[in-house]
């Protein structure tokens, strides 16, 4: 915000919303001075739509997800939505002066209860994603987070299901198999999985059209198997609206998570090293093990390049490599 004289008049200068405006204040530089003074004022900038130092970022969290939500998946638009408005309702009233301070002891609360690097990570990137959005925007003039740090992540080493834990999965799943064997024989992901609708299921020619890819592959066509079909054909309830439905009737949600770990638990299968995208990794590796291309492998798991598949590809077959040597026998 800036004084100004344009012409035989005095100007403040400055920005709402991101726009910029300006005020005329007087022809007079003193009394000109002196209003820009108090329009500087906290209770006179927020009257003018000024942002101040007290700044609350409640809007400018809504206008944040406002902007996203045409952007990104549903479910990740709910995921940024839930973390934003659990930070929000711990952090009370919350402005800009102190976000740093309470977001620090937010952060530090969550850590002591238990939560993974890199789930707080996750809430730290978001939160600079909303700084940087008021900086570009102009609702707010600096970056309190910018160079905030996030945790050092370990990295989880994942491993994929072998046969007898997946029929041991299957037979304690319920109704919930054929979600997970949906998983093991299309490799979806979890947010395609539960975008996909009864109208994209052509079970009489045994295909797919999968159109929740988070990638520029876009829409895809996979067949699936006659196994499958069948399992798809059970689903009890009108074929309309999405495919996997809680019990309620609702689009599932993180909800699915927890139903897969009940699951492990019930099974009696080792969880370490698993977790609901272990389902799509089998069925990479799967693929892999039987010889598949890999950019037949890229084509069904929709990967934006063939150099992911590839990877997955090698290391099955290095590994399979090794095992082949372990054959040789000297003695």
């Amino acid at each position: 915000m800036s004084l100004r004289k344009i012409g035989n008049s005095w100007f403040a200068d400055f920005y709402i919303n991101g726009k910029r405006k300006r005020k005329k204040l007087s022809g007079n530089r003193t009394t000109a001075q002196r209003l820009y003074n108090n329009l500087v004022s906290k209770n006179e900038l927020k009257s003018h739509g000024i942002v101040p130092e007290g700044y609350p970022l409640d809007k400018l969290k809504d206008d944040f997800l406002q902007e996203l939500k045409p952007l990104i998946l549903p479910k990740t638009y709910h995921d940024y939505e839930t973390i934003l408005d659990n930070a929000f309702l711990e952090m009370k009233g919350v402005e800009l002066s102190t976000l740093r301070r309470q977001l620090n002891e937010y952060i530090h609360a969550r850590l002591e209860a238990g939560k993974s690097s890199k789930i707080l990570n996750r809430t730290i990137g978001l939160f600079k994603r909303l700084t940087n959005f008021g900086i570009k925007t102009k609702v707010i003039t600096f970056d309190p987070i910018a160079d905030m740090q996030f945790f050092k992540e370990k990295r989880q080493p994942r491993r994929v299901l072998t046969k007898k834990e997946i029929h041991l999965l299957l037979e304690h799943s319920g109704k919930y198999s054929v979600i997970w064997l949906t998983f093991l024989l299309t490799g979806l992901r979890i947010s395609e999985l539960i975008e996909l609708k009864w109208d994209d299921v052509d079970l009489e020619n045994g295909t797919m059209l999968v159109r929740g890819s988070k990638t520029e592959a876009g829409v895809r066509e996979i067949p699936i198997t006659k196994k499958l079909v069948t399992e798809i054909k059970k689903i009890p309830g009108k074929r309309e609206g999405f495919v996997f439905k809680t019990k309620l009737g609702t689009q599932f949600k993180n909800n699915l998570l927890k139903r897969f770990k009940e699951r492990l638990v019930k099974a009696g299968i080792d969880r370490e090293g698993l977790n609901i995208h272990s389902l799509r990794h089998t069925f990479a590796t799967l693929l892999a093990s039987s010889n598949t291309h890999p950019r037949h492998i890229q084509a069904l798991l929709g990967h934006k390049s063939a150099i992911t598949s590839l990877d997955i590809y090698t290391k099955v077959y290095n590994k399979d490599l090794k095992t082949t040597m372990e054959k040789i026998d000297l003695d």
